[in-house]
């Protein structure tokens, strides 16, 4: 899957006024990705137990292997082989599932308000969807550019003590602040995922859940222990700016 054309999407403000399909469609989405952290906290808590398991036993080898393991799951979305995945596997094809039902009564509720540039990409999104085999791209797909660029910069700002506004970079591959970082990030339409690894976070990373605005200037989320997240678009992708200039 090509990233760039739904990344660069995003981030122009194309539409002016409330679409109740995209609304009732987002909050499909938000669904969707919700249920696949769901999916990934369950099978992060299966590592971990495997983890603990290990090192009662003294098992060296072992540990090393469910660490690597962790982390190619964590930043690429390998599925580990340590510890069983069925669960996992089903749980996100049934929220795929679910999220590719709502696409597809979009696109013809599009279509019947005659609104075919709109019904146009979601169907692109669809197609996009069905032929994804994990949840998210590949590590393959997500590495296939050889020059990673920042698609936009964010203030992002957690509203917890001690947790002022910073300035975030997202890049085409899919990375925060680094182009071979470990936080990550990804999209389904406005529902903008950010992934902070954290060793004291619930199962290794804060998930920040995020919905941005009809504008696309702003997003408001939670984390998964409920703190409210805030952004504020400060830079856009230098394609974003020319495409806008041309209307």
């Amino acid at each position: 899957m090509n990233p760039i054309p739904i990344l660069l999407a995003l981030f122009i403000s194309f539409l002016t006024q409330d679409d109740p399909i995209e609304d009732k469609l987002d909050d499909s989405r938000l669904e969707y990705s919700q249920e696949l952290e769901r999916q990934r906290t369950g099978l992060l808590e299966s590592l971990t137990k495997k983890e603990d398991a290990a090192r009662s036993s003294g098992k060296v080898q072992l540990v090393e292997q469910i660490k690597k393991e962790r982390e190619s799951f964590e930043l690429n979305d390998t599925l580990p082989t340590i510890v069983p995945t069925d669960i996992y596997k089903r749980g996100v094809k049934s929220a795929k599932t679910k999220l590719k039902t709502a696409l597809d009564i979009a696109v013809r509720e599009y279509l019947q308000a005659k609104m075919d540039t709109e019904a146009a990409t979601l169907n692109a999104e669809l197609e996009e969807l069905k032929s994804e085999t994990a949840a998210l791209p590949s590590a393959k797909e997500k590495n296939a550019e050889k020059a990673p660029f920042v698609v936009a910069e964010w203030i992002h700002r957690p509203n917890a003590p001690g947790k002022g506004p910073n300035e975030i970079r997202l890049y085409s591959n899919g990375r925060i602040d680094n182009p071979n970082g470990r936080n990550t990030w990804s999209l389904q339409g406005r529902i903008l995922t950010l992934r902070w690894q954290a060793p004291e976070a619930p199962g290794g990373a804060w998930v920040d859940i995020c919905k941005l605005s009809q504008d696309r200037q702003t997003f408001t989320g939670k984390n998964q222990k409920g703190t409210d997240i805030f952004g504020r678009l400060i830079v856009r992708p230098p394609e974003a700016k020319k495409t806008n200039e041309k209307k």
